[in-house]
């Protein structure tokens, strides 16, 4: 992928990091405005995790070992992630998905990935849903599908505040549909249709508006 910038590895790192940090933490104080503090929270508790020195640390300690700023990056986010995902408590394991998106984030900075924001209301597709990915201003999910996660994960508790139904362990064939598809979700049945015909489509825009 393109580089955002070369230079010194340490300081793209470090830039990296307090980009997504201070993103997070202006998400979480606009959330906090508008009197959605839970939301809030989980995302300042996001903007902690990008300004952990530890995780900081080990990806700078990589970079100083001769990797590349991005491998060292997702290297330092994998060993991070992997020893929270393996605490015994299963509501802690389940903060591995932030660490793992903080990391995603990092990475499209360094990239120089600023993705575009839909002109209208979507289904997100991902193989994990991050909390952030659920409250990204000006973006519009109105259900979202992950391979991976569990009902413990902050995006699973932002979506049940927000009522947005979210499936979780579809099948990743879901991840090559292309973009602009038509996806229709029961959360009740916990299905994923593709091409849904046109009794399938109007016997769920009938329950939307029930």
């Amino acid at each position: 992928m393109p580089r955002r910038t070369a230079g010194d590895p340490v300081q793209q790192v470090t830039d990296a990091f307090d980009s997504v940090a201070t993103r997070l933490l202006d998400l979480s104080k606009s959330l906090r405005d508008q009197g959605k503090d839970e939301q809030a929270d989980i995302m300042e508790v996001n903007s902690y995790l990008a300004l952990d020195p530890d995780l900081r640390g080990q990806a700078i300690q990589r970079t100083r070992q001769g990797l590349p700023v991005p491998v060292a990056v997702h290297q330092a986010v994998d060993s991070y992630a992997g020893v929270i995902a393996a605490l015994p408590d299963p509501t802690l394991a389940e903060r591995a998905a932030d660490v793992r998106q903080v990391g995603r984030r990092v990475l499209a900075h360094l990239h120089g990935v600023t993705g575009t924001v839909p002109d209208q209301p979507l289904v997100l597709v991902a193989h994990e849903i991050g909390a952030a990915d659920l409250l990204e201003p000006g973006q519009t999910v109105i259900a979202a599908v992950s391979i991976t996660g569990g009902p413990n994960s902050h995006a699973a508790i932002i979506a049940r505040s927000l009522g947005v139904p979210l499936l979780l362990a579809v099948d990743p064939a879901l991840l090559d549909l292309p973009d602009g598809q038509e996806l229709l979700l029961d959360a009740h049945r916990a299905t994923a249709v593709v091409h849904p015909d046109e009794h399938e489509r109007t016997t769920a825009l009938a329950a939307m508006d029930g």
